[in-house]
């Protein structure tokens, strides 16, 4: 699903909820291309680069796809998407977080231990809240209305 996940983000302008239905591509696409939204949102991530993924990396090899656990980690996402329309920082850093830990649950390996260390040191305690990019690589995409050190900014397009 991340393959649609990035053309979506690629495509679509502003922000965009896909909703999915046992295949690939999303059964249906909710967007938001509204400039104050954006705009704040643009404000409000921070990106800190990670490194790469260490070589034999395999976070599918645990998998708990188990119900309540993947309820658990849609809520997190509605928690998300709520938070961006109402522009509400600490409810979105907690759906962030949320969906994070969520799917440490779900596939434990695509946290790795120093990843988990360093966001309950260094993010979790000083920011309303953070999140991996991808499957213990990418980024960490931190909330936060002040500047986040050796972090990179981004510009959602509407």
């Amino acid at each position: 699903m991340s393959g649609s996940q990035d053309h979506i983000g690629l495509v679509y302008p502003g922000i965009s909820r896909l909703y999915y239905n046992e295949d690939y591509w999303p059964a249906k696409i909710e967007s938001s291309s509204d400039n104050g939204i954006c705009d704040w949102l643009s404000d409000v991530l921070h990106l800190v680069p990670l490194e790469p993924r260490p070589e034999g990396y395999d976070p599918l090899r645990v998998r708990k796809l188990e119900k309540p656990l993947i309820r658990e980690l849609g809520e997190a996402g509605e928690m998300c998407w709520e938070s961006i329309l109402k522009k509400d920082i600490i409810g979105l850093g907690k759906g962030l977080t949320n969906t994070f830990l969520s799917w440490k649950k779900i596939l434990p390996l695509t946290i790795p231990d120093w990843i988990m260390e360093e966001m309950e040191t260094k993010y979790f305690p000083v920011y309303p809240g953070a999140i991996t990019s991808g499957s213990g690589g990418g980024y960490i995409i931190v909330v936060s209305e002040k500047e986040v050190v050796g972090s990179i900014k981004i510009k959602v397009r509407y």
